[in-house]
């Protein structure tokens, strides 16, 4: 996920390695957009203490099975 602001900010506590159960779920605001988990049981992997504009905020992941 890039950021395409200078005012993205996470909405829930993230260090990484978060997993979010359900797909869809707020983690971040990205200026006035909402940023929503992909998909169920996602991995938030590096997220980003201050992203910047261009910038990687997080990536999302699975645990393979």
């Amino acid at each position: 996920m890039t950021a395409a602001t200078d005012d993205f900010h996470f909405v829930l506590p993230c260090t990484g390695m978060e997993v979010i159960a359900r797909a869809g779920t707020a983690i971040a605001r990205d200026g006035g957009r909402a940023i929503n988990t992909p998909h169920d049981d996602c991995v938030l992997v590096m997220p980003s203490r201050r992203p910047r504009n261009g910038q990687t905020a997080v990536r999302f992941g699975r645990i393979s099975p």
